[in-house]
């Protein structure tokens, strides 16, 4: 059975929506992620800037100020050798979180600029469906129209076969007199030749 032509539009342009969610749907996901994998490297980045304040803070502790070093430095052989090996070691593992923390900044402006994107991306979709909502919305109106129109239509014709109906009896029964009185003239007719 085959479908009125605006059934098929109207069916034609409910696929075409739920093409378009199935397009957006990745971007949802992807946004998703991204959002997941931000805030989980901003955690990261905050332990690494905690670690790093600590070190410092560690080596401020076991270091003074060198104002204070100059009037009061001890002398060479004062000088605790495991204290000074353990703040050489500290101080690669300090330059390695700075590094990584660097890369962290790094990649979170790439993902800053991956969002961006994504939101645009997202946006721009959210436009074309709204205006494909819209358009839906206007075909359905129009075939609210149609509908309507094609009712009063239907109820038109029906009248009109209903008089139509009543004519066809009007002329019959005109028929019927009609040949009534040609009967009745041809008898006339008859008895006026005798």
């Amino acid at each position: 059975m085959s479908l009125p032509s605006w059934e098929q539009e109207i069916l034609k342009s409910l696929a075409i929506r739920d093409e378009v969610e199935k397009k957006d749907l990745g971007y949802f996901r992807a946004f998703e992620q991204v959002s997941q994998q931000l805030q989980l490297q901003a955690q990261q980045q905050q332990q690494l800037q905690n670690e790093a304040q600590d070190q410092e803070q560690g080596q401020r502790i076991e270091r003074p100020s060198t104002s204070s070093t100059i009037s009061k430095s001890p002398s060479p052989s004062l000088v605790d050798p495991k204290l000074a090996s353990s703040q050489t070691q500290k101080l690669p593992e300090a330059q390695q979180s700075l590094t990584q923390l660097a890369l962290l900044i790094k990649q979170n402006h790439q993902l800053a600029n991956e969002i961006t994107e994504l939101v645009e991306n997202l946006n721009s979709a959210t436009l074309k469906n709204e205006k494909l909502e819209s358009m839906v919305s206007e075909r359905d109106g129009a075939v609210k129209n149609l509908q309507s129109i094609n009712g009063k239509l239907k109820q038109k014709i029906e009248s009109l076969k209903f008089e139509i109906k009543e004519k066809n009896r009007t002329i019959e029964f005109v028929n019927d007199e009609l040949l009534t009185y040609q009967m009745q003239n041809n008898v006339l007719r008859e008895k006026l030749k005798k």
